[in-house]
């Protein structure tokens, strides 16, 4: 149960650091075209 407590932890950490970095790509295309002229949007 531990073995199984510990993975799911580490996916959930993955998955949160997965979706900052693609917020952070959108955020700096959105910068390169134009569409946000704020940089710090989010």
């Amino acid at each position: 149960a531990l073995y199984v407590l510990m993975g799911l932890s580490l996916m959930a950490m993955c998955f949160n650091l997965m979706q900052e970095e693609v917020r952070a790509k959108f955020r700096r295309l959105g910068n390169k075209l134009g569409i946000i002229d704020d940089p710090n949007f989010w």
